[in-house]
């Protein structure tokens, strides 16, 4: 009798730039061991919510798992979150802190300070520039917090 085919695991995210291009690049060995196949799905800025097509998919097709970075609209994470909830899909979103899921999470402010000191104190930058992320992405404003109350802390103006 043939063996069936692992389910996959799902990694959603918002393209495939540097960030999701080394997410998949370390994911890709360790799924690899385990003979698990990986879909990638890549969120639509401008879709009210997320595409009828993927949510039948996920349905249909029981995934092992799910990896998410955030996604362009909140909306569209909620609706995923509400969405694995249901199918009792284990899952793991990168860079988020939601209390009903398994999260994984850099140290913002330890980062960003640590940076803000070299580039202000041993560099001497005095007109540095902050390239925000989406709005509603906690690290973006942690991120953007720091920036300002280290420049606010030396006086300079943002």
């Amino acid at each position: 009798m043939a063996e069936h085919p692992a389910s996959p695991v799902i990694l959603a995210t918002t393209g495939v730039e540097e960030f999701q291009a080394n997410l998949l690049r370390g994911i890709h060995p360790v799924l690899d061991a385990h003979g698990l196949p990986r879909v990638v799905y890549i969120d639509q800025l401008g879709t009210p919510g997320l595409p009828a097509d993927f949510v039948d998919f996920l349905r249909g097709s029981r995934p092992t798992g799910l990896l998410s970075t955030h996604l362009w609209r909140e909306e569209h994470l909620d609706e995923l979150r509400t969405l694995t909830r249901e199918l009792s899909l284990p899952s793991v979103i990168i860079s988020s802190d939601y209390p009903d899921v398994a999260c994984v999470k850099g140290d913002n402010v330890t980062g960003m300070r640590e940076l803000m000191d070299h580039l202000l104190d041993e560099c001497g930058v005095r007109r540095p520039v902050l390239v925000r992320g989406i709005a509603f992405q906690q690290d973006s404003m942690e991120r953007e917090g720091v920036f300002r109350e280290e420049m606010a802390r030396r006086g300079i103006p943002v």
